[in-house]
């Protein structure tokens, strides 16, 4: 009696020990379309077409990349160097030859839309002032990356602020020179700055300012000459 008593103890025991315990609980059922995009791939040997797209416009920056506006160059120039060229490092010699640099002033400036600007301090005493010019870009932005206000507006802006102002029209470009309470001193300022850049401009505008002062002249006849007494 203890032996089979004993014996189904010791089987009880094992039972347990081996698969008594409760099973490992399972993940939950994954779903089926985890990971699976609703677009379908495309044919073998095809291209989506975002990218064919793409490729016949080329890429977004190529794409928006503006063109250069399109002017002939000024016939006014600094140092020898037309409005639509000149450096702005070259532009602050000049005016240090005149008299007018400040020692710790850099030329700034940058490219915005079509347009490019550059503008850098002066001194000359107790005198202060700047000098800025803006032109068309050689190389624009791209397009939606923001603009500069046009020569031709901050023509009237600058000059409202009683600055001296050159604009060309025609090559939309503005140079601008600023002195503090001294517009006077500007103007004598940017008309030592700017010149023509060759003689044939500069008889232009002789002859087109001429005729607007003198007006058209008029011929004499020549004398009469009495005749001679035979």
């Amino acid at each position: 009696m203890w032996t089979r008593t004993a014996f189904l103890g010791l089987y009880f025991v094992m039972v347990t020990a081996c698969g008594g315990s409760a099973p490992p609980a399972q993940p939950p059922d994954a779903d089926p379309r985890e990971g699976i995009s609703d677009v379908p791939p495309a044919p073998k040997g095809e291209v989506p077409a975002e990218e064919t797209a793409e490729a016949a416009n080329g890429s977004g920056a190529e794409a928006a990349e503006a063109k250069p506006v399109e002017k002939p160059k000024s016939a006014a120039a600094i140092g020898g160097s037309s409005l639509s060229d000149v450096s702005g490092v070259a532009v602050q010699a000049e005016a240090k030859k005149l008299g007018w640099f400040r020692q710790d002033a850099a030329v700034g400036g940058g490219t915005m839309g079509v347009y490019e600007q550059f503008r850098f301090e002066i001194e000359k005493g107790k005198l202060k002032g700047f000098i800025e010019l803006v032109r068309p870009a050689a190389k624009p932005t791209p397009a939606g990356s923001g603009g500069m206000v046009p020569p031709a507006e901050l023509k009237d802006m600058r000059e409202k602020e009683g600055a001296a102002v050159h604009f060309d029209e025609a090559s939309d470009v503005v140079v601008i020179v600023s002195v503090e309470g001294k517009p006077a001193d500007a103007k004598k300022l940017l008309g030592k700055l700017i010149k023509l850049a060759n003689a044939s401009a500069k008889k232009a505008e002789k002859t087109a300012k001429k005729g607007k002062t003198q007006g058209p002249t008029e011929i004499e006849a020549p004398p009469e000459v009495a005749p001679k007494k035979q």
